[in-house]
């Protein structure tokens, strides 16, 4: 057979893609092997990506660890955009911070450093925001609210959680007094001499009545080894008086038991407080109520930001009948707000917190009969009125109204939505997600929520006890978001099967563990847990982002697209790179969708200098491409506003300098930046002077600026050497630049090909046979320039290399020269006058031969429309592998 002179050409007119989704001798003519540094967006060619722009900059003391984009509202026209910057200080012990930053212009954000700590490190964390909300989840800590609280903007952190479960006590009347003047109640007893000899049956308590009017205290002592152990309070009573403590009698024994009233003053309650009573003062303007039984129930309310407590347990007021006879009279109400303890005064607030609550809902039912009979069956919680706390948080007093809705209004008020019960605190988790007004909380870690205690039997329900992979999720009735329910939980089957990622799609979350993936949705107030996909985990906690109706994930199979209604699809196109060339790094890889490029980046974050990589899928072109030497750390999607607009945008983090100061990037897709590098700082290719190596102590051939530090460089003199801007500032190694030029920080242009075929037949596929030799001799490369200029003391603008076989490293690198053999620097060429790359003397043989072209020139913006390579096969006679 004899040699074959032959040209193979690659036209990027057409739509032109990268895939490996096998090795490169694979990769068909149409599509490419890899696409450096290309702008996905761009069709008709293969343009120059438009590189990145910084936003806004931050400083960080410490190692940055976290990165999480936020979005706060705070009324109807005022909004932030920012983000959170979660940095670990090493000291004795170590801290982790919680910088919050906002800007309600996209621009200049306001700092709040250290917006909450935690003394220790390693902490696995995740932030959720919902209007004015933003919620830190911290795996094995308590976790924290914070939200605006003016529009300055200021910030306010609160520990999360609707804290313990007002009372309610129910009083016989309020005799002639207007004023309750003592509302304790028993609270705990103390034991001051447990007795002896007692068999099976404990001893009889009593309680001294109440001085004001109440109800007398309950409760029932507990035997052990024929000793009181304990005493358990079933019912506190009320209108005990804080000074003299009611006396406790046993009914045989020696034993003896001290009360402890509850609050610790009579104007005061720690968790909030109802009283309700027979009004016998009078009936003038006042609705009055038919003998029979009420219900009734308080939750606080914060109004400014709607932030709710639990609700109340239900207590029952009696009206009762003049003899046998029926009557009607006034029922009063008395709410003490949540007050703490500061300074030696009472101060009205919750926790450590003041002025939070500043609204009492009160719930009651309609007459429920007399006697245990029923009027109107079991009636739900009705909201009957709305109470307001004082301005001044000093008085903690209780506010007075009476009940004024008849039951006959009553039945069209709105009714209590939600839990009765909740846990005082949120579930200690480390990953966080939305779904509507429910928030989903799973990876958690200990369990610090009050065991709740039947307040009349004493008896302690058995709720379910923590497991391990627990996924947890607050009312579904209510925007409630910290409210969470003892029994609203799933946990797995095997600890293995634990959610560690999820995101909202369409009407449902998606959840993920490393072995399985879940569709979590809501059916009314009902969640449902769906198990799917054995087998197909998610690499990393942030290995998946949401796009649509679909999520994309990295699993231990390559990257998997995942709707809404559990349909699994595998994108292959990126095997070679996940599966092969990242597998180390996949539990770390990043993924951020970018709403305006219409652009999917999985990012390998930098470790160390410009050591990262990104593979980008642009949906609007169905291209894929990929982008080196990477300064970034961190890769988020959230929202920035952008000339004006709040966009949904990929934002990516890299340092400034060594000293802490870093700075946050989007992709600069209107190109609004010309003439840059990498990351939109002013474009540099550099000629290093030719100092002597050999004079003392000589200085780094280069001074970074911001946006080149971290970055890498490339060598322009034919080599393609490629180096870091670290080495290229460092005076221990600048001899290695003298007399060089260089390329700062610049966008890596490449095409590479697959393996060029066998012989070009019209309207035929290309047949690979890798039995027959190629020799390439030279290469040509059709390319416009769009931006920018070549300084003419340049002697090489792009180069075309040549790989054989599967190798990641070109075998020879050719660079244009003009018909006298003088190396050029432009690219300005049109027709039969473009500068053809020779691959030597004698060109470049063998079997699996591949083309590239690469073109790393700083501040250039150029298009690829077409390349080509001229050569010959050769005779398998004469030429055997």
């Amino acid at each position: 057979m004899a040699d074959n002179d032959t040209q193979w050409t690659w036209n990027f007119t057409g739509p032109t893609t990268m895939s490996k989704a096998q090795s490169r001798p694979s990769t068909p003519r149409e599509i490419a092997w890899e696409l450096t540094g290309i702008d996905g967006n761009t069709p008709g060619c293969l343009r120059t990506h438009p590189a990145f722009k910084n936003i806004t900059t931050f400083s960080a003391s410490g190692t940055l660890v976290n990165f999480f984009p936020i979005t706060l509202i705070f009324d109807a026209s005022t909004y932030y955009v920012g983000y959170v910057v979660v940095r670990e200080v090493t000291g004795t012990p170590n801290v982790t911070h919680f910088d919050f930053y906002l800007s309600s212009t996209g621009s200049s954000p306001t700092a709040f450093a250290s917006q909450h700590t935690v003394n220790a490190s390693g902490l696995e964390v995740d932030i959720q925001c919902s209007g004015r909300y933003a919620y830190i989840y911290i795996r094995g800590y308590p976790a924290q609210v914070v939200y605006v609280a003016t529009s300055g903007p200021t910030l306010t952190k609160l520990p999360a959680g609707p804290g313990l479960v007002p009372t309610v006590e129910t009083q016989l009347d309020t005799g002639a007094a207007s004023t309750i003047s003592a509302p304790c109640g028993v609270a705990s007893a103390t034991i001051t001499n447990a007795g002896s000899g007692y068999g099976s049956t404990p001893p009889v308590l009593t309680f001294t009545a109440p001085t004001d009017p109440g109800r007398t205290a309950q409760g029932y002592a507990v035997l052990s080894s024929g000793t009181v152990s304990n005493i358990v309070i079933t019912d506190q009573g009320s209108g005990y008086d804080n000074a003299t403590p009611p006396t406790i009698g046993f009914s045989s024994g020696s034993a003896a038991a001290t009360a402890v009233v509850n609050p610790g003053v009579a104007t005061a309650s720690t968790t909030g407080r109802l009283a309700v009573m027979v009004d016998k003062r009078g009936n003038t303007g006042k609705t009055l109520y038919k003998s029979g039984n009420y219900g009734f129930a308080v939750q606080f309310l914060d109004s400014t930001t709607g932030r709710k407590s639990q609700i109340s347990e239900i207590g029952y007021l009696e009206m009762p009948r003049n003899g046998n006879a029926d009557q009607s009279l006034p029922i009063m109400l008395r709410v003490w707000f949540p007050s703490y303890r500061s300074g030696g005064a009472w101060v009205r607030g919750v926790g450590t917190t003041p002025g939070v609550y500043d609204k009492a809902l009160i719930y009651r039912t309609v007459n429920q009969g007399i006697a245990g009979g029923s009027l109107y069956g079991n009636s739900p919680l009705h909201l009957d009125s709305i109470i307001t706390a004082p301005a001044d948080t000093s008085i903690v007093t209780p506010e007075g109204i009476n009940v004024r809705v008849a039951d006959t209004q009553l039945v069209y008020q709105d009714t209590f939505a939600g839990r009765t019960r909740s846990d005082n605190v949120p579930p200690q988790g480390g990953v966080a997600q939305f779904l509507g007004s429910t928030l989903f909380v799973s990876r958690v870690l200990g369990n610090t929520a009050a065991t709740l205690t039947d307040s009349v039997t004493g008896v302690t329900p058995p709720n379910p006890p923590p497991g391990v992979g627990d996924l947890r999720w607050s009312t579904t009735l209510d925007t409630q978001p910290e409210n969470f329910s003892q029994f609203s939980r799933w946990v797995p089957q095997t600890p293995g099967n634990e959610v560690i990622a999820m995101r909202r799609v369409g009407m449902a979350i998606l959840g993920f563990s490393t072995d399985r993936m879940y569709k979590i949705s809501r059916a009314d107030s009902f969640i449902k847990v769906e198990e799917m996909h054995l087998g197909y985990g998610v690499a990393g906690k942030d290995t998946l982002e949401a796009i649509g109706t679909m999520t994309y994930l990295v699993s231990g199979a390559g990257l998997k697209a995942i709707s809404a209604d559990g349909q699994l699809e595998d994108v292959t196109s990126l095997d070679t790179l996940l599966n092969v060339d990242w597998a180390p790094y996949k539990a770390n890889l990043k993924m951020a969708f970018d709403a305006t490029g219409q652009c999917l980046t999985i990012l390998k974050p930098s470790v160390t200098g410009p050591d990262g990589e990104a593979a980008c899928m642009w949906f609007g072109t169905n291209r894929i491409t990929m982008l080196k030497d990477l300064p970034f750390k961190h890769m988020r999607s959230g929202n920035w506003i952008v000339s004006g607009k709040n966009v949904r945008r990929s934002l990516f983090v890299k340092r400034h300098n060594a000293s802490g100061t870093y700075g946050v990037y989007i992709v600069d897709y209107e190109r609004s930046l010309s003439g840059t590098n990498l990351c939109g700082g002013t474009a540099r290719n550099v000629q290093f002077g030719n100092v002597s190596p050999s004079s003392p102590n000589p200085a780094p051939p280069l001074s970074p600026t911001v946006y080149e530090f971290d970055c890498a460089g490339y060598n322009l003199d034919g080599t393609m050497t490629r180096s870091t801007v670290a080495d290229m500032s460092d005076a221990g190694v600048a001899e290695n630049y003298y007399n060089s030029n260089w390329s700062v920080a610049p966008i890596l242009v490449r095409w590479v090909g697959g393996n060029i075929g066998f012989q070009m037949q019209p309207d035929q596929p290309e047949f690979k046979d890798f039995f027959r030799q190629k020799q390439v001799t030279n290469a040509a490369a059709y390319v416009e320039l769009i931006n920018g200029t070549f300084d003419p003391n340049f002697t090489q603008s792009w180069c075309a290399e040549i790989y054989e076989g599967t190798s990641d490293t070109a075998i020879y690198t050719a660079t244009p020269v003009n018909q006298s053999g003088t190396k050029v620097s432009t690219v300005s060429y049109v027709g039969n006058e473009m500068p053809r790359a020779p691959f030597g003397q004698h060109g470049v043989m063998g079997a699996s031969l591949s083309p590239s072209f690469v073109f790393p020139v700083c501040g250039v913006d150029i298009k690829l429309l077409a390349f080509s390579l001229t050569g010959r096969i050769l005779d398998t006679q004469r030429r055997r592998v």
